[in-house]
């Protein structure tokens, strides 16, 4: 088997289209197209967790939305692609969610992306902050939300 050729400048702006790309689905809470961007055997990775195939990956999100949806009022994501290189990117993304009267809480976390040659996402870690994750005070949140619970 022969190893596959260096990495290029063409492959950093296929790694930072998708990083683009699995973004705005994540913000928009867009599950169909962000399933479409996963590889078959696309892995996610958060603490104490992982999870491999890409209809498992998007369900993971899809309850991660649904968590979201019944323990706060409102929930918005804004995910910012920090760094790409090579097969590489790191988005920074805060959630903020709202309860009523209005308390506002901020959660921030760091999610990888390992993008294959063909634009496809073949693995997704998250690293989220524990301490921001406490100050919901709201049921354990799923793993595609940061968390481990």
């Amino acid at each position: 088997m022969t190893a596959p050729p260096p990495l290029s400048h063409a492959d950093s702006e296929i790694t930072r289209s998708a990083a683009d790309a699995f973004a705005s689905a994540f913000d928009a809470n867009d599950y169909g197209a962000f399933a479409s961007m996963l590889t078959e055997d696309c892995e996610l990775i958060a603490p104490g967790h992982a999870v491999r195939g890409a209809t498992r990956v998007a369900e993971v999100f899809r309850a991660a939305a649904a968590w979201a949806e019944r323990a706060f009022d409102e929930c918005r994501h804004e995910s910012v692609v920090a760094r790409f290189d090579g097969e590489q990117a790191e988005l920074e993304i805060t959630s903020y969610l709202m309860r009523v009267p209005g308390r506002w809480y901020r959660f921030r976390r760091t999610r990888r992306l390992t993008v294959e040659r063909d634009g496809r996402i073949a693995s997704i870690t998250d690293v989220a902050d524990d301490a921001t994750r406490a100050e919901f005070g709201a049921p354990p949140a799923p793993l595609a939300f940061g968390a481990g619970g």
